[in-house]
């Protein structure tokens, strides 16, 4: 016997498919297998790492994960000195309130409506919609 056939000494006819040992297929299928879970867990612990951003604003690093950082976009001059071009600068949620980015923003999280409350906010947005209640007359 020579080759993946060695795995089972004096296997029968069943035990073979396609000329191959089934065991010693399996091996490799079970080889297989734990490399694609040893790969996958590298890629999820890269995407559990916080990633450091500049605040362009403060000159320091921040979180990515920050709630409130923005990115906005800003006309500087290109560098022949005549023509305007837009340039994107990141802040954190701190400096972007300091700036007055952040002022009547609502977060999906306050926006969140409890079953059996009323949504005073999304109530007034309809209310305004359909030209009814206090403002509609």
């Amino acid at each position: 016997m020579t080759g993946v056939t060695a795995f089972i000494l004096d296997s029968q006819p069943p035990c073979t498919v396609s000329g191959r040992c089934q065991l010693g297929k399996a091996a490799e299928q079970l080889a297989q297998a734990e490399q694609l879970v040893r790969q996958a867990r590298a890629i999820a612990m890269e995407g559990k790492m916080n990633q450091a951003l500049w605040c362009d604003s403060g000159g320091h690093a921040f979180s990515a994960r920050d709630p409130g950082r923005q990115e906005i976009m800003i006309n500087v001059l290109a560098d022949d000195g005549e023509t305007e071009v837009q340039d994107a600068r990141t802040m954190c949620g701190q400096c972007a309130e300091k700036a007055g980015l952040l002022r009547n923003r609502v977060t999906n999280v306050l926006r969140k409506r409890l079953p059996g409350r009323a949504d005073p906010v999304h109530i007034a947005e309809l209310e305004n919609e359909l030209g009814v209640g206090n403002g509609g007359g």
